[in-house]
C-alpha cells in the first residue's frame, strides 16, 4: 500500500507521516523535500532551475506560479516514483509526504492500492499561525522565510486540493484539522491492510 499525504507548507504532514509510520511501524516516510535536495545535489543548476528555485518564490522566472509548481512536482514525483518502486517490494506500506505530492505520482507508480490524504488550508490567518509556531519549534523552517510568500503558499495550496479533488481513481480524504484527519486515516486503512 502506497499512502500519499499532500498540502499546502505548514499544515502537518510530517507530523501525520509521523503518526503513520509510529502507528504502522513503517521504517521510513520519503519526504519530497528530501527527493528534491537529493535531486539537487545530482542536476545542473541551469538545465534544472526548478529544482533550484523556491517553491513559493521562483525568482527570475516568466512563468505562472502554478505551472512552474507543476513542472517542480513533475520531477520530483519522477523520483519519487522510482524510489517507491524500488523501495516498495516486500513493504506493506510506503508513506510519501510533502508539497509536491501530486496526482501526477498516480501515472507513474503501478501501485495497485494507493490512499492519498490530503491536509486542507484553514484561514489564513490561522495558517499563518501554524506557520509562525512551527518557526518557533525549527530553526531551519523560520516565519520570516514563508511570510514573502505567504500569498503564493495560500494560491499553492488551493491548487493542490483543487488537482486533487478532480481524481477519482484513487481514494481522497481531505482532513480538515490533524487531530481528527489521522485517526479517521488510520481506521482506513487497518481497514485495507493485507
Amino acid at each position: 500500500m502506497l499512502v500519499l499525504i499532500a498540502g499546502a507548507t505548514g499544515l502537518g504532514k510530517s507530523s501525520l507521516a509521523r503518526v503513520l509510520r509510529d502507528h504502522f511501524s513503517v521504517a521510513s516516510v520519503l519526504s519530497t523535500s528530501d527527493v528534491r535536495e537529493a535531486l539537487r545535489s545530482l542536476a545542473d543548476p541551469v538545465d534544472h532551475a526548478e529544482l533550484f528555485a523556491s517553491t513559493y518564490k521562483p525568482d527570475g522566472v516568466d512563468e505562472d506560479l502554478l505551472c512552474y509548481f507543476e513542472r517542480q512536482s513533475w520531477l520530483v514525483m519522477r523520483a519519487v516514483s522510482a524510489v517507491v518502486r524500488r523501495s516498495g517490494r516486500g513493504v506493506s506500506i510506503s508513506i510519501v509526504e510533502g508539497t509536491h505530492v501530486t496526482p501526477s505520482l498516480l501515472e507513474m507508480v503501478e501501485e495497485d492500492s494507493v490512499r492519498v490524504a490530503v491536509l486542507l488550508q484553514p484561514s489564513a490567518s490561522e495558517h499563518r499561525r501554524l506557520l509562525v509556531e512551527r518557526g518557533l519549534r525549527d530553526a531551519e523552517k523560520p516565519w520570516v522565510r514563508y511570510e514573502e510568500s505567504f500569498r503564493n503558499i495560500r494560491a499553492i495550496g488551493t491548487h493542490i486540493e483543487r488537482t486533487w479533488r478532480a481524481v477519482d481513481t484513487v481514494p481522497v480524504q481531505f482532513i480538515r484539522h490533524l487531530n481528527d484527519g489521522a485517526p479517521m486515516l488510520i481506521r482506513d486503512l487497518i481497514r485495507v491492510l493485507p
